[in-house]
């Protein structure tokens, strides 16, 4: 049976790979809204917010991160994931929202 502190472990190095990747796949996003901006500039605004949503997203994840590294509660720490979540559900619901009926109309986005 494992132990607590064990799996807590475990938990921080899981949440710590997710966020690393959510901010490589934020790094990458951006470069691709500076291509669908140039393409569709009427999506300006839409993608300027999502670009703040990117930095909001980053905060709350190092926010997370320092969490982890120390001794919170794991009450604190939940109220993070949650916070967490509940912002990248609300991109997520931004992006499909702007992006979906736009990509969906065209062919590939050409590359530079």
């Amino acid at each position: 049976m494992r132990s607590t502190p064990a799996l807590g472990g475990q938990l921080a190095r899981h949440c710590l790979t997710f966020c690393g990747a959510l901010h490589a796949h934020h790094h990458n996003e951006d470069s691709a809204f500076d291509l669908l901006e140039g393409e569709f500039p009427e999506l300006s605004g839409a993608l300027d917010r999502m670009r703040e949503e990117h930095r909001v997203v980053a905060r709350t994840v190092e926010e997370l991160e320092a969490l982890l590294a120390s001794d919170a509660a794991p009450a604190t720490l939940r109220a993070e994931v949650d916070r967490l979540a509940a912002r990248l559900e609300e991109h997520f619901a931004h992006e499909e929202e702007q992006l979906v009926p736009v990509l969906t109309r065209t062919g590939p986005v050409p590359r530079p």
